[in-house]
């Protein structure tokens, strides 16, 4: 079964996307890295993200573009039912994250 986390920091250094739970303790913590430059996500241990890095409710998907990867996240959302005893939400607001890049019109769809 696959963990879930009431909120995530997400932190962007050039290229690189770091994501990991809001909750994390000790030196260390799970890490959802993203090179938007390549699009390689990897999986791993790093050290915990500071306090520059900004809160994000869900990963929504990391995206192929001919110039690079872009990274849609929700940053605010609202509880609006409950199915099976769970919570349901409404994305209010998103973000996307794009390579430091030029992209050319037929990237900007």
């Amino acid at each position: 079964m696959a963990t879930t986390h009431e909120s995530l920091k997400l932190l962007v250094t050039g290229n690189m996307v770091a994501i990991q739970p809001a909750n994390a303790k000790g030196q260390q913590a799970e890490t959802l890295s993203v090179d938007l430059a390549t699009g390689r996500v990897m999986f791993n241990q790093a050290p915990l993200l500071g306090a520059s890095a900004q809160k994000v409710l869900s990963v929504i998907g990391v995206f192929s573009l001919k110039a690079g990867a872009v990274l849609a996240v929700v940053t605010e959302a609202e509880r609006v039912a409950t199915l099976y005893g769970q919570p349901v939400f409404k994305a209010t607001a998103t973000r996307v994250i794009k390579p430091d890049v030029n992209f050319d019109s037929g990237d900007q769809r």
